[in-house]
């Protein structure tokens, strides 16, 4: 595993925990669609049924998120113990602001008072090569 892909894997567990966020939501969305007729006639509903599957499909999908976000909890933890072995401090921040606060490549630069071309390309360089000498060590 190269030095990117080891600092990419708490961002990945993140966006899909944004995605099940958002499938929560469309389930929540229909959940709250479902019309009940009160015309008084008596005939057959599924209004149960599908309420109940999707209290079902919202339980699942709110329980993966638990575990995910649990997973991501020990991914950033490792990543931010990677990081902190880092030597040089402008390269350890750099990669903390980059794959634990997930800022832009702009942002990192006017806190580094450096081009972001620099910072993207030169430094960001630097912190991956010390990244990998970290990984290489340690497994």
């Amino acid at each position: 595993m190269t030095a990117k892909e080891f600092l990419r894997q708490y961002r990945r567990l993140t966006v899909k925990i944004r995605q099940l966020d958002l499938d929560i939501m469309q389930l929540e969305e229909s959940y709250d669609s479902i019309s009940i007729d009160y015309s008084g006639m008596p005939h057959g509903s599924n209004i149960a049924d599908r309420t109940a599957q999707l209290a079902t499909q919202m339980s699942g999908l709110r329980l993966q998120k638990v575990q995910l976000r649990a997973e991501a909890l020990e991914k950033r933890e490792e990543v931010i113990k990677v990081i902190n072995q880092v030597d040089d401090p402008i390269q350890c921040q750099l990669l903390y602001d980059r794959y634990i606060l997930f800022m832009t490549w702009e942002r990192i630069a006017e806190d580094c008072d450096r081009s972001d071309k620099w910072c993207r390309t030169e430094l960001h360089s630097r912190a991956l090569q010390s990244v990998n000498k970290i990984l290489g060590t340690s497994l």
